[in-house]
């Protein structure tokens, strides 16, 4: 089928995307969460955003080796416009010897954010100072705004994740987070949990290692585990008699190749309960609303495409929540806009907004 030429437009190198029309400009959201989710992060006020270097309209520019095919600037300049806000996002392409001094001359000409395409998150970790919350961030920056006269860097795709699964967790500090791989995501999100001291296990899959040993980050004390190792130890933790970790997060860019072995060993896991308390049985009813006291609702939550084993055969009391990369994708534009501006989205128009840009 013709693509539509409204989405070649959007899809196109440098669309004037200012002047698409606006999705319904419905009411905003009530807050859902708290824009601060790592470590001593001070939330920029409303006030500070109004308040920045650009005394002429703001701009955040979208920097890429190949812009097409990126949302951002149509999502932000949708949100800009039903927002009120006197900004506007356009998107450069640069070639990689440049970056730098593109970069620089955002700065000089008093831009308000910028937003970097791969390649440019991965090898932007040296062009920036790190933020005080991210010191040992190994996953590149993928945003930026000025602070105190220069860049202030961060990747989006931890806050975004966090943000995401407050929407499903009322307390994050009661999950038990199984990070597996080196994906970008998968770093940002365990730099962000180390900085509020989550409890996490991290693996990797030996078929994929590269160098002698696991991966690790010195500077965090961490190191990756084998993928029966980090089923023992997600069984470790459900059976803490002082902190038993009540839900699983699984985040993972990959498949977790498990084989039925050791799958029937992750149900096992699952079974888990602290010293003194039944085991529920793995074929026993799974209605969570008849859940006692003693067998309490425990939520199991995972991205799209990361456990190949119907999440069905999990044992009661877990139910499961699949989160997809659209989620995730929205979630962290949300995030970005957040920290650049200090005013929430509207996250429903921006959910909307993402799946206009795609033909969703």
């Amino acid at each position: 089928m013709p693509e539509k030429a409204g989405a070649r437009q959007r899809r196109g190198r440098h669309a004037n995307l200012s002047e698409m029309p606006c999705a319904r400009s419905s009411a905003l959201l009530p807050r859902r969460y708290p824009l601060a989710v790592a470590g001593n992060h001070e939330q920029h006020s409303l006030d500070e955003a109004r308040h920045m270097e650009a005394a002429t309209q703001r701009v955040l520019c979208c920097i890429g080796q190949s812009v097409a095919g990126y949302p951002t600037q149509f999502l932000m300049q949708r949100l800009f416009a039903v927002h009120g806000l006197d900004w506007t996002a356009i998107s450069v392409e640069v070639a990689s010897e440049d970056l730098q001094a593109a970069i620089a001359g955002c700065r000089a000409m008093h831009f308000a954010a910028l937003r970097l395409y791969p390649p440019y998150v991965e090898s932007s970790s040296q062009l920036f100072p790190p933020a005080p919350q991210t010191p040992y961030l190994r996953s590149g920056f993928t945003s930026a705004a000025p602070e105190n006269g220069q860049w202030i860097a961060w990747h989006h795709a931890g806050f975004g994740m966090l943000q995401l699964l407050r929407n499903y967790l009322d307390d994050l500090q009661r999950a038990l987070f199984w990070l597996h791989g080196q994906s970008d995501l998968v770093l940002s999100v365990l730099e962000i949990l180390c900085q509020q001291q989550k409890q996490v296990v991290w693996s990797y899959s030996e078929s994929k290692k590269v160098g002698e040993g696991p991966p690790s980050i010195p500077e965090r004390g961490l190191t990756a585990i084998s993928i029966n190792d980090a089923i023992d130890r997600v069984k470790h933790h459900l059976r803490d008699e002082n902190a038993p970790r009540e839900d699983l997060v699984v985040v993972s860019d990959e498949p977790i190749a498990m084989y039925e072995g050791t799958w029937n060993m992750f149900l096992d896991a699952l079974e888990s309960r602290p010293s003194g308390v039944e085991p529920s049985l793995r074929d026993a009813p799974r209605d969570i609303t008849a859940s006692s006291e003693q067998d309490p609702p425990r939520r199991f939550i995972t991205l799209e495409g990361v456990l190949a084993f119907p999440l069905s055969t999990l044992p009661a009391p877990w139910s499961a929540e699949i989160l997809t990369r659209r989620d995730l994708a929205v979630a962290c534009e949300a995030y970005d806009f957040e920290r650049w501006t200090g005013i929430v989205p509207n996250t429903e128009l921006l959910r909307d907004a993402y799946d206009e840009f795609f033909d969703l």
